[in-house]
């Protein structure tokens, strides 16, 4: 569902940016007033970079979410831990706290970790 109205909204504004400047190289046939024309050619402008903001944000989130898939399979397959409550907590921290909580796994066990078996 969310995926459909993704995409609908991606079409409306690829639409209204299209009208936009379509219809602004066509300013004799539609509009005679100067102040309408203008306001079209803004609303275009103002669409095209909504659209390029929402596309932004969307590469974020995927990034988002790799990064969090990433280390709730680190801590699913990590061997190395003191006890068996231990990687119950951090588990529970990644999924619960959602990219928080895969940065803060990465700085606190991941990376001391990787420090400690580059040293030895």
């Amino acid at each position: 569902m969310a995926k459909q109205i993704s995409i609908l909204l991606f079409l409306l504004v690829l639409i209204v940016s299209l009208n936009g400047i379509l219809v602004s190289g066509q300013e004799d046939i539609f509009y005679e007033d100067d102040l309408a024309l203008e306001f079209m050619g803004m609303m275009g402008a103002f669409m095209l970079i909504w659209f390029f903001l929402w596309i932004f944000f969307l590469i974020i989130g995927l990034i988002s979410f790799i990064i969090w898939l990433l280390m709730l399979i680190d801590a699913i397959r990590r061997k190395k831990w003191e006890n068996e409550n231990e990687k119950v907590i951090w588990l529970l921290v990644i999924i619960l706290g959602n990219v928080v909580g895969a940065i803060v796994y990465y700085f606190v066990i991941k990376r001391q970790r990787n420090k400690k078996t580059k040293k030895r």
